[in-house]
């Protein structure tokens, strides 16, 4: 008899406004083995997570109809998703705004400018065990 082993797909949460980053960290995330919800404004973050409990939340600052930093705020209120690390990534690099999301409750702060989607990658890899 062959016994199967079931392994739990780890899901990422992707919360950017920006098709051609979307697409990026999608087609890299899903080439190492996760699931990858896009969400292109804050509410479909809060939508999508609360249905979807993902491992992982990836989140932009500056979408539209809901930021980041409200979106983030109230991620970390709500006692089902305020569990779920959330690594801010934008290209916003002020002191203030780093400080600001580790303030709301980020686990970390990428920018896009500054960080190889090998190395995002290899972060990821330190919150989805």
């Amino acid at each position: 008899m062959i016994k199967k082993t079931f392994v739990k797909e780890k899901k990422i949460l992707v919360g950017e406004d920006d098709k051609n980053y979307a697409n990026i960290f999608r087609l890299k995330l899903e080439k190492e083995g996760y699931v990858i919800f896009i969400a292109g404004n804050g509410k479909e973050v809060l939508e999508i997570a609360k249905r979807e409990s993902p491992e992982l939340i990836l989140l932009d600052i500056i979408m539209p109809i809901q930021n980041g930093f409200d979106t983030l705020k109230i991620l970390k209120s709500d006692p089902d998703l305020l569990h779920i690390p959330v690594i801010m990534v934008s290209n916003l690099g002020q002191d203030e705004d780093v400080k600001k999301a580790q303030k709301l409750g980020a686990s970390d702060y990428l920018i896009k400018a500054n960080i190889s989607i090998q190395e995002m990658v290899e972060k990821i890899r330190g919150y989805i065990i």
